[in-house]
Protein backbone atom coordinates (compact mmCIF):
# COMPACT_ATOMS: atom_id res chain seq x y z
CA UNK A 1 0.00 0.00 0.00
CA UNK A 2 1.15 3.54 -0.71
CA UNK A 3 2.08 5.93 2.07
CA UNK A 4 -0.72 8.25 0.99
CA UNK A 5 -3.22 5.41 1.32
CA UNK A 6 -1.91 4.71 4.82
CA UNK A 7 -2.34 8.38 5.67
CA UNK A 8 -5.93 8.24 4.48
CA UNK A 9 -6.67 5.29 6.76
CA UNK A 10 -5.12 7.10 9.72
CA UNK A 11 -7.24 10.16 8.94
CA UNK A 12 -10.41 8.05 8.92
CA UNK A 13 -9.58 6.45 12.28
CA UNK A 14 -8.61 9.73 13.96
CA UNK A 15 -11.79 11.40 12.73
CA UNK A 16 -13.86 8.60 14.20
CA UNK A 17 -11.97 8.92 17.50
CA UNK A 18 -12.65 12.66 17.55
CA UNK A 19 -16.34 11.88 17.03
CA UNK A 20 -16.18 9.67 20.12
CA UNK A 21 -17.48 6.65 18.21
CA UNK A 22 -14.51 4.27 18.65
CA UNK A 23 -14.30 1.50 21.26
CA UNK A 24 -10.82 -0.03 21.68
CA UNK A 25 -10.78 -3.80 22.11
CA UNK A 26 -7.51 -4.56 23.90
CA UNK A 27 -5.67 -7.88 23.71
CA UNK A 28 -2.78 -9.50 25.50
CA UNK A 29 -0.17 -8.39 22.94
CA UNK A 30 -0.36 -4.89 24.47
CA UNK A 31 0.47 -6.12 27.97
CA UNK A 32 4.24 -5.74 27.82
CA UNK A 33 5.69 -5.45 31.34
CA UNK A 34 9.12 -4.76 32.81
CA UNK A 35 10.50 -7.45 35.09
CA UNK A 36 12.78 -7.17 38.11
CA UNK A 37 16.15 -8.93 38.30
CA UNK A 38 15.68 -12.58 39.03
CA UNK A 39 13.09 -15.11 37.86
CA UNK A 40 10.43 -14.18 35.41
CA UNK A 41 12.22 -13.32 32.22
CA UNK A 42 13.93 -10.33 30.64
CA UNK A 43 12.58 -6.76 30.64
CA UNK A 44 9.89 -6.05 28.08
CA UNK A 45 8.14 -9.39 28.38
CA UNK A 46 4.51 -10.13 27.56
CA UNK A 47 2.57 -10.52 30.80
CA UNK A 48 0.86 -13.67 29.58
CA UNK A 49 4.19 -15.30 28.79
CA UNK A 50 5.17 -14.72 32.43
CA UNK A 51 1.82 -16.09 33.60
CA UNK A 52 2.26 -19.16 31.40
CA UNK A 53 5.74 -19.87 32.75
CA UNK A 54 4.62 -19.49 36.37
CA UNK A 55 1.55 -21.67 35.78
CA UNK A 56 3.74 -24.37 34.22
CA UNK A 57 5.91 -24.35 37.34
CA UNK A 58 2.87 -24.41 39.64
CA UNK A 59 1.16 -27.27 37.80
CA UNK A 60 4.46 -29.04 37.02
CA UNK A 61 3.88 -28.94 33.25
CA UNK A 62 7.01 -29.43 31.15
CA UNK A 63 7.03 -27.63 27.81
CA UNK A 64 9.75 -26.67 25.35
CA UNK A 65 10.72 -23.00 25.38
CA UNK A 66 9.24 -22.67 21.89
CA UNK A 67 5.76 -23.14 23.38
CA UNK A 68 6.21 -19.92 25.36
CA UNK A 69 7.02 -18.01 22.19
CA UNK A 70 3.82 -18.99 20.40
CA UNK A 71 0.63 -16.95 20.01
CA UNK A 72 -1.03 -18.37 23.16
CA UNK A 73 1.50 -19.75 25.65
CA UNK A 74 -1.00 -19.80 28.52
CA UNK A 75 -3.39 -21.87 26.43
CA UNK A 76 -0.54 -24.22 25.54
CA UNK A 77 0.29 -24.83 29.23
CA UNK A 78 -3.36 -25.36 30.17
CA UNK A 79 -3.98 -27.71 27.23
CA UNK A 80 -0.90 -29.82 28.03
CA UNK A 81 -2.00 -30.06 31.66
CA UNK A 82 -5.44 -31.32 30.63
CA UNK A 83 -4.03 -33.76 28.05
CA UNK A 84 -1.78 -35.21 30.77
CA UNK A 85 -4.86 -35.97 32.88
CA UNK A 86 -5.01 -32.84 35.01
CA UNK A 87 -8.32 -31.56 36.38
CA UNK A 88 -9.33 -28.41 34.45
CA UNK A 89 -10.67 -26.61 37.52
CA UNK A 90 -7.17 -26.78 39.05
CA UNK A 91 -6.02 -24.32 36.38
CA UNK A 92 -8.54 -21.67 37.42
CA UNK A 93 -7.93 -22.23 41.12
CA UNK A 94 -4.21 -21.73 40.57
CA UNK A 95 -4.31 -18.63 38.34
CA UNK A 96 -5.14 -15.97 40.99
CA UNK A 97 -2.07 -17.02 42.99
CA UNK A 98 -0.02 -17.28 39.80
CA UNK A 99 -0.85 -13.70 38.85
CA UNK A 100 0.05 -12.53 42.36
CA UNK A 101 3.40 -14.25 42.07
CA UNK A 102 4.05 -12.77 38.63
CA UNK A 103 3.22 -9.29 39.90
CA UNK A 104 5.94 -9.68 42.51
CA UNK A 105 8.52 -10.28 39.75
CA UNK A 106 7.70 -7.19 37.68
CA UNK A 107 7.86 -3.47 38.21
CA UNK A 108 4.60 -1.72 39.19
CA UNK A 109 4.76 0.47 36.07
CA UNK A 110 1.71 -0.04 33.87
CA UNK A 111 2.27 -1.21 30.30
CA UNK A 112 3.12 1.77 28.13
CA UNK A 113 0.55 0.88 25.46
CA UNK A 114 -2.28 0.78 28.02
CA UNK A 115 -1.20 4.14 29.42
CA UNK A 116 -1.27 5.73 25.99
CA UNK A 117 -4.71 4.35 25.18
CA UNK A 118 -6.05 5.56 28.53
CA UNK A 119 -4.75 9.06 27.79
CA UNK A 120 -6.95 9.32 24.69
CA UNK A 121 -9.84 11.02 26.42
CA UNK A 122 -12.40 10.31 23.70
CA UNK A 123 -12.36 6.63 24.67
CA UNK A 124 -15.22 6.24 27.16
CA UNK A 125 -15.66 2.47 26.89
CA UNK A 126 -12.77 -0.02 26.83
CA UNK A 127 -13.19 -3.71 26.06
CA UNK A 128 -10.49 -6.15 27.09
CA UNK A 129 -10.14 -9.77 25.99
CA UNK A 130 -7.83 -10.57 28.93
CA UNK A 131 -8.83 -11.59 32.44
CA UNK A 132 -6.26 -9.54 34.40
CA UNK A 133 -7.06 -6.13 35.98
CA UNK A 134 -4.22 -4.17 34.32
CA UNK A 135 -6.40 -2.20 31.89
CA UNK A 136 -8.85 -1.14 34.60
CA UNK A 137 -5.99 -0.21 36.95
CA UNK A 138 -4.32 1.83 34.21
CA UNK A 139 -7.51 3.66 33.21
CA UNK A 140 -8.16 4.47 36.85
CA UNK A 141 -4.64 5.80 37.40
CA UNK A 142 -4.60 7.94 34.24
CA UNK A 143 -8.18 9.25 34.45
CA UNK A 144 -7.98 9.62 38.26
CA UNK A 145 -11.35 8.00 38.74
CA UNK A 146 -12.27 4.40 39.45
CA UNK A 147 -13.70 2.91 36.25
CA UNK A 148 -16.91 0.91 36.15
CA UNK A 149 -15.63 -2.64 35.60
CA UNK A 150 -17.96 -5.25 34.12
CA UNK A 151 -17.37 -8.83 33.05
CA UNK A 152 -19.22 -11.29 30.86
CA UNK A 153 -19.36 -14.95 31.81
CA UNK A 154 -21.50 -17.83 30.53
CA UNK A 155 -24.94 -17.80 32.14
CA UNK A 156 -24.19 -14.38 33.67
CA UNK A 157 -24.97 -11.99 30.85
CA UNK A 158 -27.20 -9.93 33.14
CA UNK A 159 -24.04 -8.31 34.49
CA UNK A 160 -23.76 -6.42 31.19
CA UNK A 161 -27.45 -5.69 30.76
CA UNK A 162 -27.14 -2.43 32.68
CA UNK A 163 -25.69 -0.71 29.63
CA UNK A 164 -28.15 2.01 28.72
CA UNK A 165 -27.77 3.56 25.32
CA UNK A 166 -29.71 6.03 23.23
CA UNK A 167 -32.05 5.32 20.37
CA UNK A 168 -29.36 6.51 17.95
CA UNK A 169 -25.62 7.13 17.95
CA UNK A 170 -25.85 10.83 18.78
CA UNK A 171 -27.99 10.11 21.84
CA UNK A 172 -25.66 7.29 22.90
CA UNK A 173 -22.68 9.66 22.73
CA UNK A 174 -24.54 12.02 25.06
CA UNK A 175 -25.14 9.13 27.47
CA UNK A 176 -21.48 8.07 27.40
CA UNK A 177 -20.26 11.63 27.87
CA UNK A 178 -22.44 11.96 30.96
CA UNK A 179 -21.01 8.86 32.63
CA UNK A 180 -19.16 9.68 35.87
CA UNK A 181 -16.36 7.27 34.97
CA UNK A 182 -15.15 5.29 31.96
CA UNK A 183 -16.28 1.68 31.54
CA UNK A 184 -13.98 -1.35 31.25
CA UNK A 185 -15.57 -4.58 30.02
CA UNK A 186 -13.95 -8.02 30.29
CA UNK A 187 -15.67 -9.58 27.30
CA UNK A 188 -14.07 -13.01 27.82
CA UNK A 189 -14.39 -13.09 31.59
CA UNK A 190 -12.49 -11.77 34.61
CA UNK A 191 -9.97 -13.52 36.86
CA UNK A 192 -11.52 -15.65 39.60
CA UNK A 193 -11.06 -19.10 41.12
CA UNK A 194 -13.97 -20.47 39.07
CA UNK A 195 -13.84 -21.32 35.32
CA UNK A 196 -15.72 -18.22 34.17
CA UNK A 197 -13.03 -16.77 31.93
CA UNK A 198 -11.16 -17.81 28.81
CA UNK A 199 -7.82 -19.58 29.11
CA UNK A 200 -7.97 -22.20 26.36
CA UNK A 201 -9.52 -22.17 22.89
CA UNK A 202 -12.12 -24.62 24.25
CA UNK A 203 -13.09 -21.92 26.76
CA UNK A 204 -13.53 -19.52 23.86
CA UNK A 205 -15.86 -22.03 22.17
CA UNK A 206 -17.89 -22.23 25.37
CA UNK A 207 -18.19 -18.46 25.57
CA UNK A 208 -19.30 -18.29 21.93
CA UNK A 209 -21.89 -21.00 22.53
CA UNK A 210 -23.20 -19.22 25.61
CA UNK A 211 -23.57 -15.98 23.68
CA UNK A 212 -26.28 -17.68 21.64
CA UNK A 213 -28.35 -18.28 24.77
CA UNK A 214 -27.45 -15.34 26.99
CA UNK A 215 -26.47 -12.49 24.68
CA UNK A 216 -25.42 -9.37 26.66
CA UNK A 217 -27.89 -7.11 24.86
CA UNK A 218 -26.82 -3.87 26.51
CA UNK A 219 -23.16 -4.26 25.55
CA UNK A 220 -23.75 -5.48 22.03
CA UNK A 221 -26.35 -2.81 21.35
CA UNK A 222 -23.64 -0.31 22.26
CA UNK A 223 -21.01 -1.98 20.08
CA UNK A 224 -23.45 -2.07 17.16
CA UNK A 225 -23.58 1.73 17.22
CA UNK A 226 -19.84 2.22 17.54
CA UNK A 227 -16.68 1.36 15.59
CA UNK A 228 -14.29 -1.23 17.00
CA UNK A 229 -10.52 -0.83 17.16
CA UNK A 230 -9.28 -4.38 17.82
CA UNK A 231 -5.63 -4.31 18.90
CA UNK A 232 -3.34 -7.23 19.65
CA UNK A 233 -6.02 -9.77 20.56
CA UNK A 234 -4.43 -12.75 18.78
CA UNK A 235 -7.87 -14.14 18.01
CA UNK A 236 -8.05 -17.30 15.92
CA UNK A 237 -9.47 -16.53 12.47
CA UNK A 238 -12.88 -18.02 13.31
CA UNK A 239 -13.17 -15.85 16.42
CA UNK A 240 -12.33 -12.64 14.52
CA UNK A 241 -15.19 -13.38 12.14
CA UNK A 242 -17.55 -14.24 14.98
CA UNK A 243 -16.67 -11.19 17.05
CA UNK A 244 -17.19 -8.78 14.16
CA UNK A 245 -20.54 -10.35 13.33
CA UNK A 246 -21.78 -10.50 16.92
CA UNK A 247 -21.03 -6.82 17.43
CA UNK A 248 -23.36 -5.89 14.55
CA UNK A 249 -27.12 -6.09 14.20
CA UNK A 250 -27.15 -7.65 10.75
CA UNK A 251 -25.17 -9.79 8.34
CA UNK A 252 -21.68 -8.60 7.49
CA UNK A 253 -22.78 -8.16 3.88
CA UNK A 254 -25.41 -5.70 5.10
CA UNK A 255 -23.10 -3.65 7.32
CA UNK A 256 -24.13 0.01 7.49
CA UNK A 257 -22.11 2.27 5.24
CA UNK A 258 -21.20 4.59 8.12
CA UNK A 259 -19.45 1.83 10.06
CA UNK A 260 -15.83 0.80 9.76
CA UNK A 261 -14.03 -1.47 12.22
CA UNK A 262 -10.23 -1.65 12.45
CA UNK A 263 -8.00 -4.63 13.25
CA UNK A 264 -4.37 -4.38 14.39
CA UNK A 265 -3.05 -7.90 14.74
CA UNK A 266 0.03 -9.46 13.18
CA UNK A 267 -1.69 -12.84 12.90
CA UNK A 268 -4.77 -11.38 11.20
CA UNK A 269 -2.69 -9.36 8.75
CA UNK A 270 -0.80 -12.53 7.73
CA UNK A 271 -3.96 -14.62 7.38
CA UNK A 272 -4.66 -14.41 3.65
CA UNK A 273 -8.02 -16.20 3.92
CA UNK A 274 -9.22 -13.82 6.64
CA UNK A 275 -8.13 -10.75 4.70
CA UNK A 276 -9.88 -12.08 1.59
CA UNK A 277 -13.03 -12.79 3.59
CA UNK A 278 -13.14 -9.30 5.11
CA UNK A 279 -12.65 -7.63 1.73
CA UNK A 280 -14.76 -9.88 -0.50
CA UNK A 281 -17.80 -9.70 1.75
CA UNK A 282 -17.56 -5.91 2.11
CA UNK A 283 -17.43 -6.11 5.90
CA UNK A 284 -16.30 -2.50 6.32
CA UNK A 285 -13.24 -3.80 8.19
CA UNK A 286 -9.75 -2.41 7.67
CA UNK A 287 -6.54 -4.16 8.80
CA UNK A 288 -3.46 -2.11 9.68
CA UNK A 289 -0.70 -4.26 8.22
CA UNK A 290 2.40 -2.12 8.84
CA UNK A 291 2.52 -2.18 12.63
CA UNK A 292 2.97 -4.55 15.51
CA UNK A 293 0.29 -3.80 18.16
CA UNK A 294 2.54 -1.80 20.51
CA UNK A 295 4.04 0.10 17.57
CA UNK A 296 0.55 0.92 16.39
CA UNK A 297 -0.46 2.34 19.78
CA UNK A 298 2.71 4.45 19.85
CA UNK A 299 1.87 5.86 16.42
CA UNK A 300 -1.80 6.38 17.30
CA UNK A 301 -0.87 8.26 20.45
CA UNK A 302 1.66 10.40 18.59
CA UNK A 303 -0.86 11.35 15.93
CA UNK A 304 -3.58 11.99 18.50
CA UNK A 305 -1.28 14.31 20.46
CA UNK A 306 -0.25 16.16 17.28
CA UNK A 307 -3.87 16.64 16.25
CA UNK A 308 -4.90 17.77 19.72
CA UNK A 309 -2.14 20.38 19.79
CA UNK A 310 -3.08 21.65 16.34
CA UNK A 311 -6.77 21.75 17.24
CA UNK A 312 -9.06 18.89 16.27
CA UNK A 313 -10.62 19.30 12.86
CA UNK A 314 -13.10 16.42 12.84
CA UNK A 315 -16.58 17.93 12.73
CA UNK A 316 -19.42 17.63 10.28
CA UNK A 317 -16.76 17.91 7.55
CA UNK A 318 -15.95 14.22 7.98
CA UNK A 319 -17.01 11.99 5.08
CA UNK A 320 -17.97 8.33 5.25
CA UNK A 321 -15.41 6.34 3.20
CA UNK A 322 -16.54 5.28 -0.31
CA UNK A 323 -19.09 8.09 -0.59
CA UNK A 324 -20.02 9.95 -3.77
CA UNK A 325 -18.35 13.38 -3.60
CA UNK A 326 -20.48 16.16 -5.14
CA UNK A 327 -18.54 19.25 -6.25
CA UNK A 328 -20.32 22.48 -7.15
CA UNK A 329 -20.05 26.23 -7.52
CA UNK A 330 -21.60 28.15 -4.64
CA UNK A 331 -24.19 29.58 -7.02
CA UNK A 332 -25.46 26.03 -7.58
CA UNK A 333 -25.76 25.09 -3.90
CA UNK A 334 -29.52 24.50 -4.00
CA UNK A 335 -29.30 22.29 -7.09
CA UNK A 336 -26.34 20.39 -5.63
CA UNK A 337 -28.33 19.72 -2.46
CA UNK A 338 -31.22 18.27 -4.45
CA UNK A 339 -28.88 16.09 -6.49
CA UNK A 340 -27.17 14.83 -3.33
CA UNK A 341 -30.56 13.90 -1.87
CA UNK A 342 -31.40 11.86 -4.98
CA UNK A 343 -28.03 10.07 -4.87
CA UNK A 344 -28.62 9.32 -1.19
CA UNK A 345 -32.05 7.89 -2.05
CA UNK A 346 -30.45 5.47 -4.57
CA UNK A 347 -29.33 4.49 -1.85
CA UNK A 348 -25.66 5.51 -1.95
CA UNK A 349 -23.53 7.35 0.63
CA UNK A 350 -23.03 10.94 -0.56
CA UNK A 351 -21.13 13.98 0.67
CA UNK A 352 -20.91 17.62 -0.30
CA UNK A 353 -19.46 20.62 1.48
CA UNK A 354 -22.71 22.20 2.65
CA UNK A 355 -20.92 24.70 4.87
CA UNK A 356 -18.32 25.64 2.24
CA UNK A 357 -15.23 25.16 4.34
CA UNK A 358 -12.90 28.08 4.72
CA UNK A 359 -10.10 28.26 2.18
CA UNK A 360 -6.47 27.65 3.02
CA UNK A 361 -4.35 24.69 4.03
CA UNK A 362 -7.02 23.31 6.37
CA UNK A 363 -9.67 23.32 3.64
CA UNK A 364 -7.28 21.82 1.09
CA UNK A 365 -6.29 18.97 3.38
CA UNK A 366 -9.88 18.05 4.28
CA UNK A 367 -11.15 18.22 0.74
CA UNK A 368 -8.20 16.26 -0.67
CA UNK A 369 -8.68 13.59 1.99
CA UNK A 370 -12.41 13.28 1.24
CA UNK A 371 -11.84 13.06 -2.52
CA UNK A 372 -9.20 10.37 -2.00
CA UNK A 373 -11.70 8.35 0.06
CA UNK A 374 -14.56 8.83 -2.43
CA UNK A 375 -15.99 6.11 -4.64
CA UNK A 376 -16.95 8.64 -7.31
CA UNK A 377 -16.54 12.36 -7.98
CA UNK A 378 -19.55 14.23 -9.44
CA UNK A 379 -18.74 17.78 -10.60
CA UNK A 380 -21.90 19.87 -11.11
CA UNK A 381 -21.39 21.82 -14.33
CA UNK A 382 -23.32 25.00 -15.18
CA UNK A 383 -22.75 28.47 -16.48
CA UNK A 384 -21.62 29.33 -12.96
CA UNK A 385 -18.69 26.99 -13.60
CA UNK A 386 -17.38 29.42 -16.23
CA UNK A 387 -17.14 32.46 -13.94
CA UNK A 388 -13.63 33.80 -13.93
CA UNK A 389 -11.39 34.09 -10.91
CA UNK A 390 -10.06 31.64 -8.33
CA UNK A 391 -12.84 29.24 -7.37
CA UNK A 392 -12.62 26.44 -4.82
CA UNK A 393 -14.51 23.94 -6.98
CA UNK A 394 -11.74 24.13 -9.59
CA UNK A 395 -9.26 23.03 -6.93
CA UNK A 396 -11.58 20.10 -6.19
CA UNK A 397 -11.52 19.19 -9.88
CA UNK A 398 -7.71 19.07 -9.83
CA UNK A 399 -7.64 16.86 -6.73
CA UNK A 400 -10.05 14.52 -8.53
CA UNK A 401 -7.77 14.40 -11.59
CA UNK A 402 -4.93 13.26 -9.32
CA UNK A 403 -7.06 10.43 -7.92
CA UNK A 404 -8.26 9.37 -11.37
CA UNK A 405 -4.70 9.27 -12.70
CA UNK A 406 -3.83 6.71 -10.02
CA UNK A 407 -6.67 4.35 -10.97
CA UNK A 408 -6.90 1.82 -13.82
CA UNK A 409 -8.04 3.35 -17.11
CA UNK A 410 -11.34 1.45 -17.01
CA UNK A 411 -12.40 3.24 -13.80
CA UNK A 412 -13.75 6.67 -14.75
CA UNK A 413 -14.08 7.99 -11.14
CA UNK A 414 -15.28 11.39 -12.45
CA UNK A 415 -18.92 11.61 -13.59
CA UNK A 416 -19.82 15.15 -14.74
CA UNK A 417 -23.44 16.27 -14.39
CA UNK A 418 -24.53 19.38 -16.33
CA UNK A 419 -27.62 21.20 -14.99
CA UNK A 420 -28.22 23.94 -17.59
CA UNK A 421 -27.44 24.77 -21.22
CA UNK A 422 -23.71 25.18 -20.64
CA UNK A 423 -21.97 24.82 -24.04
CA UNK A 424 -19.77 21.74 -24.08
CA UNK A 425 -16.93 23.63 -25.75
CA UNK A 426 -16.65 26.36 -23.10
CA UNK A 427 -13.00 27.31 -22.75
CA UNK A 428 -13.45 27.77 -18.99
CA UNK A 429 -14.15 24.04 -18.58
CA UNK A 430 -11.00 21.95 -18.22
CA UNK A 431 -10.10 19.67 -21.11
CA UNK A 432 -10.11 16.71 -18.70
CA UNK A 433 -13.83 17.27 -18.02
CA UNK A 434 -14.73 18.15 -21.60
CA UNK A 435 -13.34 14.81 -22.75
CA UNK A 436 -15.65 12.84 -20.45
CA UNK A 437 -19.26 11.85 -21.00
CA UNK A 438 -21.68 14.39 -19.52
CA UNK A 439 -24.99 13.37 -17.99
CA UNK A 440 -27.89 15.66 -17.16
CA UNK A 441 -30.89 15.48 -14.79
CA UNK A 442 -34.34 15.10 -16.27
CA UNK A 443 -36.72 18.03 -16.62
CA UNK A 444 -38.15 17.14 -13.21
CA UNK A 445 -34.67 17.02 -11.67
CA UNK A 446 -34.52 13.21 -11.59
CA UNK A 447 -31.29 11.35 -12.25
CA UNK A 448 -31.25 8.86 -15.09
CA UNK A 449 -31.14 5.15 -14.26
CA UNK A 450 -27.93 4.86 -16.29
CA UNK A 451 -26.19 7.61 -14.30
CA UNK A 452 -27.23 6.10 -10.97
CA UNK A 453 -26.07 2.66 -12.10
CA UNK A 454 -22.65 4.07 -12.99
CA UNK A 455 -22.37 5.48 -9.46
CA UNK A 456 -23.43 2.13 -8.00
CA UNK A 457 -20.74 0.39 -10.05
CA UNK A 458 -18.13 2.86 -8.80
CA UNK A 459 -19.29 2.30 -5.23
CA UNK A 460 -19.08 -1.50 -5.56
CA UNK A 461 -15.59 -1.24 -7.01
CA UNK A 462 -14.48 1.07 -4.21
CA UNK A 463 -15.87 -1.32 -1.59
CA UNK A 464 -13.93 -4.23 -3.08
CA UNK A 465 -10.72 -2.20 -3.01
CA UNK A 466 -11.31 -0.97 0.55
CA UNK A 467 -10.26 2.43 1.82
CA UNK A 468 -6.64 1.89 0.87
CA UNK A 469 -7.19 0.24 -2.48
Amino acid sequence: MSEQDDETLWAVLLDYIDEGTVVPVVGRDLLVVETLDGPGGPPGTLLYTLIARELSRTLKVNLDDSAFEGPNPLGAVASQFIVAGGVPNAIYRALPGVLTQVNQTRTPVVPDALRKLAEIEQFRVFVTTTFDPLLADCVGAIRRVTPNVMAYAPRAAAALAEFRIGENRDRTLEVLHALPAPVVVHILGKLSSTPNYVVTEEDAFEFVYSLQETRPEGLFDLLAQMKLLIIGCRFPSWLVRFFLRTARRRRLLQTALDRTDFVVDAGAADDASLVQFLRNFKTQTEIFTKYEPTEFVNELHRRWIARARAGSDATTDFMTPCSVFVSYASEDAAAAGRIAEKIGAAPLPVWLDRGRLASGDDWARKIRRNIEMAAAFVPILSKASTFRGSREFRKEWRYAYDVKNGLPQNEPFIYPLVIDDLPRGSVEIDDELSALQWDAPGADGSLSAGFVEKLRGAYRGSQLRGIRG
